[in-house]
């Protein structure tokens, strides 16, 4: 058995999580890990290569963690207001990111444009 770091046992939480929270907000039924498993890939965050029993053990951990509850002992999970938080940071988050990296590249893209026009300036006074 492959023992993964912390940071990608984070990771995998998270995407597992937002899944969830995503699947539950769109159908409001429980979560089940067969549910996550066959999603994987059709978003980009469902978690893709896991199998039913890593996301299992990863969905006991956050239930342990409070971000997920389980209404019945055979059903899946839903998230709890902690776990909706949760996410919705990290969603805050990733659009934060996006906006810089925007910013960045129009204020690379506006240097490059000032460039091109001094140069093409002291081309045309030759």
């Amino acid at each position: 058995m492959k023992t993964l770091d912390q940071k990608t046992v984070q990771t995998r939480k998270l995407d597992i999580l937002e899944t969830i929270v995503i699947q539950y907000s769109t159908t409001k039924q429980p979560v089940s890990s067969s549910a996550i498993r066959t999603l994987a890939g059709t978003w980009a965050t469902a978690p893709a290569g896991m199998s039913s029993a890593t996301i299992r053990s990863l969905m006991v951990e956050l239930k342990k963690d409070g971000f997920l509850k389980q209404q019945h002992v055979a059903g899946g999970c839903v998230p709890t207001a902690k776990g909706y938080k949760r996410v919705l940071e990290l969603v805050t988050d990733r659009h934060n990111e996006l906006v810089t990296k925007k910013t960045e590249l129009y204020l690379a893209y506006a240097r490059s444009i000032d460039e091109t026009d001094k140069l093409l300036s002291e081309t045309a006074t030759v």
